[in-house]
């Protein structure tokens, strides 16, 4: 895949990303989004709302819309919005529950559920390869590094 500007492999020379961590942890996050984003449109056409849908139905079947976006770390909205995508494609089977007002239930359909298990091959594959020459010890650090800057979000504003 070519490179385009913002997604080169190397940070320029003198960047923000020098002197923020901030920004160099956004300049990760959007190389990521936008490498991940063009593999899985250009060979499944799916967006990455739509694998991590996909990929939390694969953690826990017949889960309600609002769990499953919780599972997947994604707005309701845009699950709602992921969600159709997949039932157009008969990748899930939604249900109306009778007994919890306006909740409905996903589920995997058994083409989905092939999709969720090559692409659960495929996500480990690239994530092995992105984590490539750390350790174990390393990557338990990183985990734990990265949790505590996702619960430090609500700090950055205040004065």
């Amino acid at each position: 895949m070519m490179d385009t500007p913002g997604t080169s492999r190397k940070l320029a020379r003198g960047s923000l990303a020098e002197d923020f961590y901030i920004v160099l942890i956004m300049a990760l996050a959007r190389r990521l989004h936008q490498r991940g984003a063009n593999y899985y449109l250009r060979r499944w056409r799916l967006g990455l709302t739509e694998l991590r849908l996909l990929m939390a139905l694969g953690k826990k079947d017949k889960v309600a819309v609002g769990t499953l976006a919780a599972i997947a770390d994604v707005d309701k909205a845009a699950a709602s919005r992921g969600l159709r995508h997949l039932e157009r494609h008969r990748l899930i089977a939604t249900e109306q529950t009778a007994t919890r007002g306006r909740a409905v239930i996903v589920t995997l359909t058994a083409t989905g559920r092939d999709l969720q298990q090559k692409l659960l091959v495929v996500l480990r594959r690239r994530d092995r390869r992105l984590l490539r020459g750390f350790s174990a010890a390393e990557l338990a650090t990183l985990r734990r590094m990265l949790e505590r800057l996702i619960a430090n979000i609500p700090l950055m504003n205040q004065e």
